[in-house]
């Protein structure tokens, strides 16, 4: 059973990354388990390899930009043409290395939030804001054009039914902070601003304050969540 499901797990996520296919939503696997199973199955795939949906870091390039600095070193000019053209086609493969993966990491992120868009609007349960709110923080960087509503709006309508008895088991320290910049976020809608201040008010979460007096400021459509957060923390 339990290798069954890790195959399953590696099925899905070789899925995301194949070029027909804009979501996993058509996954006969996906629709036998119902939305809420194939949340947390997806979770499960994507969890290990989170990494892998963030941008790729630039630090390759860095480390090559040092090497016409080396070069100075060489003592002979046709080592040292030698060498520069080594290097050229160094940092050519690399930079095409680079661009290939920015845009397999954003196809794959793409089609994850398209499933998962489909998914989180029908889960009911609370016992997935976890995965959720993971799903999200995973994702934040992301580009703000990749379809995130859904699955914001599906977080912030399941994170104000949470009870205040599993709040503070769910609050880790990651996912308060995560929250606060989610209310940071000029682009996060205010439902889901909304219910972070309303959880965050809820376990007292005093490291918000200051940013709800910035948040009110920039945003007065925020102010009465705002003053309910403040009343909540008094």
């Amino acid at each position: 059973m339990m290798q069954q499901r890790t195959q399953d797990q590696e099925r899905l996520w070789k899925q995301l990354l194949e070029p027909q296919q804009t979501s996993l939503n058509h996954d006969a696997q996906l629709q036998a388990l119902g939305s809420e199973e194939a949340v947390r199955l997806l979770y499960n795939a994507v969890a290990p390899r989170r990494e892998e949906l963030h941008p790729p870091t630039t630090t390759s390039l860095g480390v090559l930009g040092i090497i016409p600095m080396l070069l100075q070193l060489v003592p002979s000019k046709a080592l040292q043409v030698i060498f520069m053209a080594l290097f050229l086609l160094s940092f050519l493969g690399t930079l095409v290395f680079f661009l290939v993966e920015c845009q397999k990491r954003r196809r794959r992120s793409e089609r994850l939030l398209n499933t998962l868009g489909a998914l989180a609007p029908n889960c009911r349960s609370t016992t997935l804001v976890p995965e959720l709110m993971d799903f999200l923080h995973w994702l934040e960087n992301t580009p703000d054009s990749l379809p995130k509503s859904a699955l914001q709006q599906a977080l912030a309508r399941l994170l104000i039914r949470v009870s205040e008895n599993e709040l503070e088991a769910l609050l880790t320290k990651e996912r308060r902070q995560f929250l606060r910049a989610l209310c940071r976020r000029s682009s996060t809608p205010s439902t889901l601003v909304t219910a972070a201040l309303l959880v965050l008010g809820s376990v007292k979460d005093r490291e918000t304050l200051p940013l709800v007096h910035r948040l009110v400021q920039k945003r007065p459509d925020l102010e009465d969540a705002a003053e309910a957060f403040l009343d909540a923390v008094r």
